[in-house]
């Protein structure tokens, strides 16, 4: 899995103990309609963790005007907690500018546990199901953070899983939306 759906797009991971595309299933396993890459790391501190979709000749020519829009969930393994990451979603141009953007806060990424816990457990193989949320960011905030990143030559997104020492997240639908 090192190939995007469009033509001369690389994707690379770094630091993940979980790297894989799956088919998105419902607690009954009923498929949810879409594949998406699931990440999950367990690293110490300082160790970087890292998922880039790059194209060398350029992913768009994105104007202000237009926003970085993907789906995220947050991962959970068994009966564990759910585990909302923080994260930071990072743009980089051609010569190396960078801006990047704290996913959290006002709008977390959700894993959906789920009502009657003991009766799901024997009605269905799983407590919880991922549950996808979309996020838009401007690209005009990017260029708040560095007004030097050249959003006409951007070259890749960074996902930089280093504010949590473990956890896992779900990601889908990566792309720009223009205005």
């Amino acid at each position: 899995m090192t190939t995007g759906s469009c033509e001369g797009v690389s994707i690379g991971a770094l630091g993940f103990t979980t790297w894989k595309e799956e088919e998105l299933r419902f607690r009954d396993e009923d498929t949810q309609g879409t594949n998406a890459v699931v990440l999950g790391w367990d690293v110490n501190g300082g160790d970087k963790t890292e998922y880039t979709i790059r194209r060398a000749d350029g992913l768009v020519d994105a104007g202000e005007s237009s926003a970085l829009v993907f789906s995220a969930s947050g991962r959970v393994e068994g009966d564990k907690e759910p585990f909302r990451p923080v994260f930071a979603v990072v743009l980089e141009d051609e010569s190396g500018e960078i801006a990047s953007l704290e996913v959290r806060g006002t709008v977390p990424l959700r894993v959906q546990p789920l009502k009657l816990v003991r009766w799901n457990r024997l009605a269905h193989k799983s407590t919880w199901e991922p549950t996808l949320e979309s996020f838009e960011f401007p690209i005009s905030r990017f260029v708040e953070m560095n007004p030097e990143l050249d959003v006409s030559r951007l070259t890749a997104i960074h996902f930089r899983f280093d504010r949590s020492s473990a956890g896992g997240v779900i990601l889908d639908d990566v792309g720009f939306t223009f205005r």
